[in-house]
């Protein structure tokens, strides 16, 4: 095999393992919060949660996973509080749209930056999926609505919109590639 393709298979499988760390974590660190709302304890797990993404002022925490707030900004839709869901909600939004202007990154320097990012922060802060970024703007248009306010609702819908034209539009290049390479 290539010195290239050993490299590069390599940092894939140094990026992966740190990917499923993370998962892990994260799914051990949710242990409390799930506990507290399988009982309808929903004033514990949102103490959890706000433990684990908001500095005590109520600013978000600088190294807070973005998971948290998507996690957090639901939890308060669910209870009523539709001001603080679009507060840590938009934070998340703001995150996930800096990863994806960072994502374009000319090919030079595609492999810099797997290292870099690799062996500075192990795996960085969680890349939102797609159906998630439509949820993140689909509650905010519900929390704008409920909060009288239907031009804000008006914008997250937009923005809804324009994810999923991207997810649409990424499917029917892949299945035009597929057809391609089929023929």
């Amino acid at each position: 095999m290539a010195p290239r393709r050993l490299l590069a298979l390599f940092f894939c499988a140094l990026l992966l393992s740190g990917c499923s760390q993370a998962a892990r974590t994260h799914t051990k660190d949710m242990g409390e919060v799930k506990t507290a709302l399988m009982s309808q304890n929903y004033d514990a797990a949102v103490k959890d949660l706000e433990t684990k993404a908001l500095e005590p002022g109520g600013g978000v925490k600088p190294g807070c996973e973005t998971l948290y707030l998507l996690e957090l900004g639901a939890l308060y839709n669910y209870m009523g509080k539709f001001r603080e869901s679009n507060t840590v909600l938009e934070d998340a939004y703001r995150r996930y749209l800096k990863i994806e202007e960072g994502a374009v990154v000319s090919a030079s320097k595609v492999g810099t930056e797997v290292v870099k990012s690799t062996l500075t922060t192990a795996v960085g802060d969680y890349e939102l999926a797609d159906f998630e970024k439509v949820y993140v703007h689909t509650i905010m248009a519900l929390n704008y609505i409920m909060l009288k306010d239907p031009e804000g609702a008006r914008v997250e819908m937009r923005r809804a919109y324009e994810v999923q034209k991207r997810i649409k539009d990424g499917l029917e290049a892949k299945v035009e590639k597929a057809r391609a390479e089929a023929e």
